[in-house]
């Protein structure tokens, strides 16, 4: 198939196949994060939050299987040379989980439904874009810059500054 349709092409139609197959098993096992912790806190049924704490797992143990066969570089690897700022895991876990709550729908629920024909889905997609864009590199992302310093000694400097303030001791 490599020769009748080339390089580029063959990686397009696996993407394709891939992602209807994908996108499929999402509709038909209604594979959702926010219904999943709703099935568990409403219903009692633990179902889905398992089947999403499998497919996370399997995702775990399939990169870090892929890392140590050398199948690609853990150096450049973008979310692995980051140091990790808990304030901002937080912050953002809490802003992503209120957006989800107000639209209805995670960002992989939306293009699922979307694939369906739901323009709501479209609605959401197009608006959760333009907020990457702008807290990634558009208006505010001086902002975010300022606020979550990627550097680990300004992270410390940050919270320490914050700490001594707050309970009146000097950094020394």
């Amino acid at each position: 198939m490599l020769d009748i349709l080339g390089e580029a092409n063959t990686v397009a139609l696996i993407g394709l196949l891939g992602g209807i197959a994908l996108g499929l098993a999402a509709r038909v096992g209604r594979f959702c994060t926010l219904g999943a912790i709703e099935d568990v806190l409403y219903s009692s049924d633990d179902r889905r939050i398992r089947m999403w704490g499998l497919a996370i797992g399997t995702s775990i143990i399939g990169v870090h299987f892929a890392l140590s066969l050398n199948h690609f570089d853990s150096s450049q690897i973008v979310y692995l040379d980051r140091v990790w700022n808990p304030i901002a895991s937080v912050l953002g876990g809490l802003m992503f989980g209120y957006g989800m709550a107000l639209s209805g729908n995670c960002g992989y629920g939306a293009l699922a439904r979307l694939g369906g024909g739901d323009i709501r889905s479209f609605v959401i997609l197009i608006v959760m874009g333009f907020s990457a864009y702008f807290v990634m590199s558009g208006p505010l992302a001086n902002l975010r810059i300022w606020a979550f310093p990627v550097e680990y000694f300004l992270l410390y400097v940050t919270v320490y500054a914050f700490i001594g303030t707050a309970f009146g001791t000097e950094h020394r």
